[in-house]
């Protein structure tokens, strides 16, 4: 169960960091700019071996690895180097199978803040994000890249993983982990300029008695 909970918050920090800019759907559609294709192959490098997603790859092996998860890979050093590069190639399957689905029909895998919006409908706006991306036009369409890519890639390293990880109820659970972590992530994205925005002016404004009003988004940012 501590596995899963740090799998689970490693990989939600890893989307965070790895979202790329965040966009206001409020804005009018000739002010979107789509995704390139040097764009997607960034993502999907930065998704696989960037400095955040490396750094939560090592911890969340290490936690795998005093658990000896799976038991195949031992609780060693050679173990852990097993286990980093098993959560590392599932990484890269996934995001290459986003970035070649997504570029075939032009949808943009990257998260659109709706800042300007009530509480409650961001954290609506935040789920719904999960499941819906944006068209070359910057409308809204599903993604459907993403719902190829994350049961896709789940069934597909099963050919590599150690067997005890290869139960379909295991499959199962990767991909609604990594909805989750989907979710979480697109939180932070929402949230987390605010968030610094606000602590950043709360010290700015320290010992005054001021209390920092957090700053809204209203422009379309690159």
């Amino acid at each position: 169960m501590g596995t899963r909970i740090l799998l689970l918050v490693a990989g939600a920090v890893v989307a965070m960091a790895q979202s790329g800019p965040s966009l206001d759907p409020s804005a009018s559609a000739p002010d979107y700019v789509a995704i390139t294709p040097q764009e997607r192959i960034q993502r999907v490098v930065s998704n696989t071996i960037g400095p955040v997603n490396v750094i939560a790859g090592v911890l969340t092996s290490a936690q795998s690895t005093l658990s000896n998860s799976p038991p195949e890979y031992g609780p060693h050093w050679e173990g852990l180097g097993k286990r980093v590069g098993l959560r590392m190639s599932g990484a890269a399957t996934s995001g290459l199978m986003e970035a070649s689905f997504g570029s075939l029909w032009g949808e943009d895998p990257r998260y659109f803040r709706d800042s300007t919006k009530p509480f409650k409908n961001r954290l609506s706006h935040v789920v719904r994000m999960t499941f819906v991306a944006h068209n070359r036009s910057g409308n809204e369409m599903p993604a459907y890249a993403r719902y190829l890519a994350i049961p896709g890639s789940a069934f597909l390293t099963n050919a590599w993983r150690p067997d005890s990880q290869t139960q379909f109820s295991d499959t199962i659970g990767r991909i609604a982990l990594s909805l989750a972590t989907h979710i979480i992530g697109n939180a932070f994205s929402e949230f987390g300029p605010d968030l610094r925005r606000r602590f950043s002016r709360n010290k700015n404004h320290h010992g005054t008695g001021q209390f920092a009003p957090v700053v809204t988004d209203h422009h379309l940012a690159r």
